[in-house]
């Protein structure tokens, strides 16, 4: 075997090894929202207090942002993600130990801070991995199978229930198992030299549009997942019908990433950003006509996953094609960031939507943020 096919192989390896142990942190992250939830409400909490506990979570994405960098050039990027993958697996089982509203404060927030630090760490290692003529492909791959962990969380939760211990003993067996897989992965991972310099405040000017992008994904992220069931229940659909919406959503998501990767390897990302942010708007503008003709709402849903989550792929291998070493792991802890605050405003936008404007508010500020996004991806610019 050659040298380079060597080298090929090697690289293929890693790629494969963070996948799979970012994805199997994504499905203790898709089983942590529903199981405390659950949780939460059978203690007899209100839906408001419910939902301001989950909004720790994002806060703790917000602030890791900002600690990452400087984390990192202090302990090391391998150390700092095996350590943060640890103490998921132990803020999820202090879940099950202390299944105490107050408690759970600040444990979600801590959670929030570990998981954005892998989540951070992985995508950097990705991109550096991947090569420009597959970077699209690579980031389609990884975007589907982390779409595809979200959603195994709450199938997962189906099959061993929301009482008692167990639920977190598999959540932090879990977490020691995508810890295990990333353990042998540290000397053979990328590695640069962090400066002071490499920072969220310094990346933010360099890439606007990217930023812009996550912000608003993670803005239809949170609102769909909290409000397109109350949706479709305002409108006169079943409990069923409308949960299964956010499964086709999903779907959306997992089936179409990796296609949209290898169409922006071939015609270039940004096409592919604005393609998906017009679809989207167009496919919110066709949902009120389509959630009252019957079947033609599966497919519409279907795409909207596909276009909505589309342009989180296209920032995310972009990113990696304009920056390298620190100005990598800045930019995906500035994507971090963005998604904390998207995520933050998601729910509450949306839902003030559809109090002013019934219940279609919901994918009119859907269309409304994806033209904005249109619209600076059409002028152009960094």
């Amino acid at each position: 075997m050659s040298e380079d096919a060597v080298v090929v192989r090697t690289q293929w390896g890693l790629l494969m090894g963070v996948i799979a142990s970012i994805s199997i942190f994504a499905i203790v992250f898709g089983l942590s929202y529903p199981l405390l939830s659950l949780v939460l409400e059978r203690q007899g909490h209100s839906p408001s207090a419910i939902g301001i506990n989950a909004a720790m979570l994002p806060l703790g994405l917000v602030v890791a942002s900002f600690l990452i960098p400087h984390a990192a050039r202090i302990v090391g990027t391998h150390r700092l993600a095996v350590g943060s993958a640890l103490m998921t697996g132990a803020l999820f089982l202090a879940y099950g130990l202390w299944p105490n509203i107050w408690a759970w404060f600040p444990l979600r927030f801590f959670m929030g801070v570990a998981t954005s630090t892998l989540f951070v760490l992985s995508e950097m290692w990705i991109n550096s991995l991947a090569s420009d003529h597959n970077r699209g492909r690579i980031m389609g791959l990884f975007t589907t199978v982390l779409a595809a962990g979200f959603s195994l969380g709450p199938f997962l939760l189906v099959q061993v229930g929301s009482v008692g211990l167990t639920p977190f003993l598999v959540g932090a067996g879990i977490c020691a198992l995508g810890a295990l897989v990333l353990l042998p992965l540290g000397g053979r991972l990328p590695q640069f030299p962090i400066t002071r310099e490499a920072s969220v405040r310094s990346f933010m000017p360099l890439a606007p549009i990217l930023i812009l992008a996550v912000g608003i994904l993670a803005f239809f992220d949170q609102a769909a997942l909290a409000l397109l069931p109350v949706y479709g229940l305002a409108l006169g659909h079943s409990e069923q019908a409308a949960a299964l919406w956010l499964a086709a959503l999903g779907a959306g998501n997992i089936i179409f990433q990796i296609p949209l990767g290898w169409v922006a390897d071939r015609i270039g990302r940004r096409k592919v950003m604005g393609g998906c942010a017009l679809a989207t708007v167009g496919l919110c503008l066709l949902l009120p006509y389509a959630v009252d003709a019957g079947p033609l709402v599966w497919p519409v849903v279907l795409c909207l996953g596909a276009a909505g989550f589309g342009v989180y792929t296209m920032a995310l291998t972009e990113l990696g094609d304009r920056f390298t070493g620190e100005l990598l792991l800045a930019g995906n802890a500035a994507f971090a960031l963005m998604w904390g605050i998207g995520g933050l405003f998601g729910g509450p936008l949306g839902g003030g939507a559809m109090d002013l404007f019934g219940p279609h508010g919901l994918p009119g500020v859907m269309a409304v943020a994806y033209s904005i996004l249109f619209l600076f991806v059409l002028r152009g610019g960094r």
